[in-house]
């Protein structure tokens, strides 16, 4: 321990800068995996304040706001037909880019039935949109172009009045703007259609059990809110999470690394570690640290 010891100190300024890499690695990770956190978090949003348990949604599809989807136009008749179905609100997705006063803003427009639901669930100003030609906006975005309830804006070519101003419905990457269905459809030249059925199962039906019978219809796929990205965000967020959070051993290798040449003193220690950290763990392993072949790792 004494030799160790006296190898890290006998160059101070290279401790000082190894110990300054090791420690803005660390943060690097840190702030990544708080990002990634975050971004998964405002994901979600829409689906965590839309009804139902379950989605409805193309076949192939994981994503309420990242991935395209477009279901059968029957697919909401289908479904209620289903035993232990009790409702299904169908809604339009498409992302869109606004121009207010000269600067592009990504939007993601939710067409919906203000009388079924799936629209903004926190007004701060306003009303839903109830006529063809009125649309909600987020009151962040509106804030940062002066507009307010009453103000016009061109969406895809075609005016609109803002009759609401939505409350958490912004994110870093884009902000929700809410308008009816049948105008949405008629925005995206594409009558009568759905990208996704928020299903609500009948009391004492499980959303398993109702998602399992969701997916034997032909043509449309199903998956629980609570475990798919966005809602359907979760099970991607766990994996997204975890794609920056490796395995101990992967994280030292990957803080000593990026300390680069700096370092040997530093590095040396960390391999001597996990070295015998291995040797306790799997005797007789020696340098080929994990375990034998065909015996699976410990979770």
């Amino acid at each position: 321990m004494s030799l160790a010891i006296r190898n890290l100190v006998q160059d101070r300024t290279r401790l000082f800068l190894s110990v300054a890499g090791v420690a803005l690695a660390t943060m690097l990770v840190l702030l990544l995996n708080g990002f990634v956190t975050g971004f998964n978090e405002q994901l979600s949003t829409y689906a965590d304040h839309t009804p139902g348990s379950v989605v409805v949604l193309q076949n192939g599809g994981r994503n309420l706001l990242v991935s395209t989807s477009l279901i059968p136009p029957d697919a909401r008749e289908t479904a209620l037909a289903v035993d232990g179905v009790a409702e299904a609100v169908p809604v339009l997705l498409r992302t869109t880019i606004l121009e207010l006063d000269g600067q592009r803003r990504a939007v993601y427009l939710v067409g919906y039935d203000p009388a079924q639901g799936g629209g903004p669930w926190k007004l701060t100003a306003g009303r839903e949109p109830l006529a063809a030609d009125e649309i909600v906006l987020d009151r962040v975005l509106a804030s940062r172009h002066q507009l307010g309830v009453g103000s016009s804006v061109t969406v895809l070519g075609r005016a609109f009045t803002v009759s609401g101003l939505s409350d958490e419905t912004t994110s870093w990457m884009l902000s929700l703007a809410f308008l009816n269905k049948g105008t949405a459809e008629a925005l995206f030249l594409t009558p009568g259609a759905t990208s996704f059925l928020l299903v609500t199962p009948s009391p004492g039906t499980t959303p398993e059990v109702a998602r399992d019978r969701l997916r034997q219809l032909p043509g449309i796929g199903a998956e629980l809110k609570s475990t798919s990205p966005g809602s359907t965000r979760r099970d991607t967020s766990r994996t997204a999470t975890t794609s920056v959070r490796p395995s101990p051993k992967r994280l030292v290798t990957a803080l000593t690394s990026s300390v680069g040449d700096s370092a040997p003193p530093v590095s040396a220690s960390v391999e001597a570690f996990m070295r015998s950290s291995c040797e306790r763990r799997w005797p007789g392993r020696g340098a080929r640290c994990g375990p034998p072949a065909g015996r699976p790792r410990a979770r």
